[in-house]
């Protein structure tokens, strides 16, 4: 049994809909074999469901059908451009096939889309490091990310209005405390940490965090790939994947998560006191429970 957990960021399941060869997959295999080392949360499922469309609908724009060449009137009937445009032509088709392909994708995820499969098992399985809505510790983590939320506590972006880094944060201690394990972070959001030549470093404040309320001698490290977190939790990949995934990583991301700014109304004072209200609450209630 290793002594690493390995908590994996939505942003990185939804890296593999930006995968440009089939071996870059072998990743997400991989993790579909590590089950019980992964950690994860019914936040990470919302997250990925709620942006799996967007990213596939913009696969979807740039699959656009090529226009034929209109060539000189006095090269318009040369072989050439015949074969050139015959090839257009076929190569529109095909475009045609994989749009109607991946509107299957988007209408039966379970059936016809292999990343959403894989990971969809991850999210089901009834595993002690997956944190459900119906687990009674999912009521503490909440109301710890709250307060986290409250004291500007990362992790969190400035102008952030959620909690949902907070609750898996809170997520990993809870687990690193009742485990005594190392945790391996794997994201490429800034939530966690900055990014300098290729590395990742995990913000001052979490670290120091982490050794104060699990050990010392325990580590929590922040990457911005999967294979180095594989490596240092002995999980085996093969060289030509790791090559794969830098090469993704190398590719311009998506811009951070764009964060809803509310009316002032509902910002700073009254937004704080409507947590506060929140936070203090007795234990939640059948009924609460139900609707969570």
């Amino acid at each position: 049994m290793s002594d690493y957990l390995i908590f994996v960021d939505t942003n990185i399941f939804l890296d593999f809909y930006r995968v440009r060869h089939e071996i870059g997959l072998t990743l997400l295999s991989t993790l579909d074999g590590i089950h019980d080392r992964l950690i994860t949360s019914c936040q990470v499922e919302m997250e990925f469901k709620k942006n799996r469309q967007r990213v596939i609908l913009d696969y979807l724009r740039n699959l656009k059908d090529r226009e034929k060449v209109q060539a000189a009137a006095f090269l318009a009937q040369t072989k050439s451009v015949e074969v050139l445009n015959r090839n257009i032509s076929e190569s529109n088709q095909r475009i045609q096939k994989l749009r109607t392909r991946l509107k299957k994708v988007l209408q039966e995820p379970t059936k016809r889309d292999p990343v959403y499969k894989v990971v969809q098992r991850m999210f089901r399985k009834d595993s002690p490091l997956n944190l459900s809505r119906n687990k009674e510790i999912w009521w503490t983590v909440r109301r710890l990310a709250l307060r986290r939320f409250m004291l500007g506590y990362p992790p969190r972006k400035p102008d952030s209005i959620s909690i949902g880094d907070a609750i898996n944060w809170e997520w990993m201690i809870h687990l690193a405390q009742e485990t005594g394990k190392h945790v391996l972070i794997v994201s490429r959001d800034t939530d966690y940490g900055v990014e300098l030549d290729g590395r990742s470093y995990i913000n001052d404040w979490l670290i120091q965090e982490f050794r104060d309320r699990v050990s010392k001698k325990r580590q929590c490290v922040l990457f911005n790939r999967l294979a180095p977190a594989f490596k240092l939790a002995g999980v085996k990949i093969a060289q030509e994947v790791e090559e794969e995934e830098e090469e993704l990583a190398r590719q311009p991301g998506e811009p951070e998560r764009q964060q809803t700014v509310w009316p002032l109304l509902l910002a700073n004072t009254a937004l704080l006191e409507l947590l506060k209200l929140y936070s203090d609450a007795t234990e939640p209630t059948t009924e609460d429970k139900s609707q969570s």
